[in-house]
């Protein structure tokens, strides 16, 4: 639909690039959530070096940019130019941005650099790396930019970030940092979901989580979620329950 906004998913980081060097992720979630969007202009977006045709031809990809530089500069300037490539070719006006987990990351300064982002949502979100990696015990990506040096850029854009109950990758920490550096709250809105945790149970929840409001002035009520297991791929993404002792 020309002359009309669009809604950009970006994928999150993949496998875990110090393990291998394809990043592809196993379960593309992002790719999973686009499709239950049902909006007319919906567009996903992979991350660098993800599905790079030829691994095990010997075919490679600069590794960093799947690691230490998932975030660089240039990884940056290289989304910008896509999505002025879309607005261009496809007729578009605005953008509404989601991304999951690293790919948050990238939304978020994203909306910062731009004026044509009407909204920011965000899923198990990488708001603030260096929290995170104290989180997971794990190295901070000091050759990428953080989010948190362009959060207050994002204080007027409305947004809504969710945060899996059961995540244990990117907790309510990471948040609660990004949000005390955007410091204006009136445009941030959090929800904080039942039965997700990093990876599971987005995608079964996601028709109404993305409804949720992205409001500067109205007061964030917390709002149930209706939870169905077979949106897209049966159950084989459901979380089992625990079984009983």
């Amino acid at each position: 639909q020309r002359n009309a906004p669009a809604t950009i998913y970006i994928e999150g980081d993949g496998e875990d690039p110090l393990i291998g060097h394809n990043p592809t992720p196993t379960d593309p979630i992002v790719l999973r959530l686009a499709a239950q969007d049902g909006e007319p202009n919906v567009i996903w977006l992979a991350r660098p070096c993800q599905y790079n045709k030829g691994w095990k031809d010997g075919k490679s990809c600069p590794a960093e940019y799947s690691a230490a530089k998932r975030f660089a500069p240039e990884v940056i300037d290289t989304y910008n130019q896509v999505l002025d490539n879309i607005k261009a070719y496809y007729g578009v006006t605005d953008l509404n941005l989601v991304g999951y987990d690293g790919g948050a990351a990238i939304a978020a300064i994203l909306s910062s650099q731009r004026s044509d982002i009407t909204s920011l949502r965000t899923v198990a979100g990488n708001l603030d790396p260096k929290t995170a990696a104290m989180a997971q015990e794990s190295a901070y990506l000091d050759g990428s930019l953080t989010p948190m040096d362009f959060a207050a850029g994002t204080a007027a854009i409305p947004q809504r970030h969710f945060i899996g109950k059961a995540d244990t990758i990117m907790p309510p920490v990471v948040y609660n940092s990004y949000a005390q550096a955007v410091a204006q709250g009136k445009c941030l809105n959090v929800t904080l979901v039942d039965n997700a945790d990093h990876s599971s149970g987005w995608v079964e929840q996601w028709k109404t989580l993305k409804n949720l409001p992205t409001d500067c002035s109205a007061p964030d009520t917390p709002q149930p979620v209706v939870f169905d297991p077979t949106p897209l791929d049966g159950d084989k993404y459901k979380i089992k329950p625990k079984a009983k002792k």
